[in-house]
């Protein structure tokens, strides 16, 4: 019996060839026909086209369905069903706008109660450490509101840790198989793509209604497209447009294309795929510090998938340090470049001149307003940020941030909270978790994800996501 090969790599393949092919079609309807309405869904646009929003949608609710179909779904019990959905779910919304994510985290908690309560007998497994740290840091956030200087920021910026708090209660009452996890991996994967290719679409599109050419995005910096940034076009389809934030998930599929290309569940010429429609995505969205991540992830996968083979293995890290090496020789000046922002220089600069004046109590959550800080160290903000009485203070690292605001006390719970990841990435064997980790901790030195609801929301969800196997001592 003849077996054709071509088909069945066909078959393997399908999911990737499906994305080029509504890229490759996409692209040429736009050469024969010009959009004239912009697709903006975010503050900054008085127009934007109501069908993306539901094509968007309906496009990462394929993976779901998938998902929902297969065998391995099926065979679980009901009240296993009911969890295992919400989180397929809740993985393809968390890359989208938080209108969206809000609505599916609310039906997760529902059906994890359900479930949990449902199930006979009850089982509950201890807590890893890392959910102790999480709880801790959330309480010490909210005992800072008792000297605020700001209340009505304090709120604000306490919604937004919830759920820091809140995806560990639910993920304590999770149990989950091998089988399911790497499923949900292949699907969050497959959301990822999805995502990519949708800010793909947007980009194409936008490009053509404003009569641009591909050329102006492939100089890396902060450019404006008709005064309209890069990031706000390719992420235009949801409105989620930081692309600090999209980096979370970009990254976190990312690692979980190397996952399963090690576990046999992906063909590598996907993942190939994959790693391209990723790179494209931080590269056109001109996000620095998601090409900083994508190379360390990038070359940590590549280790991890060469693991067993030890000459190669070596071989490869010592070209990777050598390489390293010479870029950080030869190019010094185009990395400072590259990291240069006067507006974060100056913000850092105010920050440890604050914390040399009150290193040890903070001002509390949400203090860090333009007006509180400069009554502390007598600095002028309104010379160089014109929107000094609008906003907070905003010193761009996690850590620093936590310092002022939460005092010694929330610097040294947050520095916890990392090493509690780490240990049970290093308890649990899981190159998956360690490297979203990594990815995360690099983040954090630019920005202050968790004061972010959509960079808290992905950071505890997908965290407790990737540790939630091997959980002991259930009783």
């Amino acid at each position: 019996m003849q077996v054709n090969k071509f088909g069945i790599w066909i078959n393997n393949n399908l999911f990737s060839l499906c994305g080029i092919a509504v890229l490759v079609v996409w692209g040429v309807i736009f050469h024969y026909w010009t959009p004239v309405t912009p697709i903006y869904v975010n503050e900054w646009a008085p127009t934007y086209l109501p069908w993306m929003g539901v094509i968007s949608l309906l496009c990462l609710a394929i993976p779901v369905i998938l998902y929902v179909c297969s065998r391995e779904y099926r065979e679980q019990r009901w009240t296993q069903q009911v969890v295992l959905m919400s989180i397929a779910m809740m993985l393809g919304a968390i890359i989208h706008r938080p209108r969206v994510f809000l609505d599916v985290q609310n039906l997760f908690f529902v059906c994890t109660l359900v479930a949990f309560f449902c199930d006979r007998p009850l089982r509950v497994h201890r807590p890893p450490l890392f959910y102790f740290a999480f709880w801790i840091y959330f309480i010490w956030q909210a005992i800072t509101m008792l000297w605020t200087t700001n209340m009505s920021e304090a709120m604000i910026y306490f919604n937004r840790l919830v759920p820091v708090a809140a995806y560990p209660i639910a993920f304590w009452l999770i149990h989950m198989d091998d089988r399911s996890y790497r499923s949900l991996i292949l699907l969050f994967w497959r959301v990822t793509c999805i995502g990519c290719i949708l800010s793909l679409v947007c980009w194409m599109y936008e490009m053509q209604r404003m009569n641009l050419n591909i050329s102006e995005f492939l100089t890396f910096g902060k450019h404006t497209f008709n005064e309209i940034f890069a990031f706000d076009i390719l992420y235009a389809w949801s409105g989620n447009e930081h692309p600090t934030f999209n980096a979370l998930w970009l990254l976190g599929g990312l690692a979980c294309s190397f996952f399963l290309v090690d576990k046999k569940r992906l063909p590598l010429f996907e993942a190939a795929i994959s790693w391209l429609l990723v790179i494209a995505v931080i590269y056109l969205s001109q996000s620095r510090v998601g090409l900083v991540t994508y190379t360390v992830v990038g070359a940590s996968g590549i280790l991890y998938l060469l693991r067993h083979r030890r000459a190669l293995f070596y071989t490869t890290l010592a070209t990777m340090v050598l390489g390293a090496m010479i870029i950080a020789v030869t190019q010094i000046d185009g990395i400072r470049a590259f990291y240069a922002d006067p507006t974060r220089d100056g913000l850092m600069q105010v920050t440890t001149d604050y914390l040399r004046i009150d290193p040890w109590k903070g001002c509390g959550i949400g203090g860090t307003t333009f007006d509180y800080i400069s009554s502390v160290i007598g600095y002028e903000f309104k010379s160089w940020w014109p929107w000094w009485d609008n906003v907070s203070m905003y010193p761009h690292n996690q850590f620093l941030g936590d310092w002022v605001q939460a005092g010694i006390v929330g610097l040294v719970l947050m520095c916890l909270n990392m090493v509690s990841l780490f240990y049970e990435c290093y308890r649990q064997r899981s190159f998956l978790a360690f490297i979203f980790c990594v990815a995360v901790l690099i983040i954090m030195q630019i920005e202050m994800p968790l004061h972010i609801l959509s960079g808290s929301t992905i950071i505890a969800f997908l965290t407790c996501f990737f540790l939630c196997r091997h959980l002991p001592n259930d009783r």
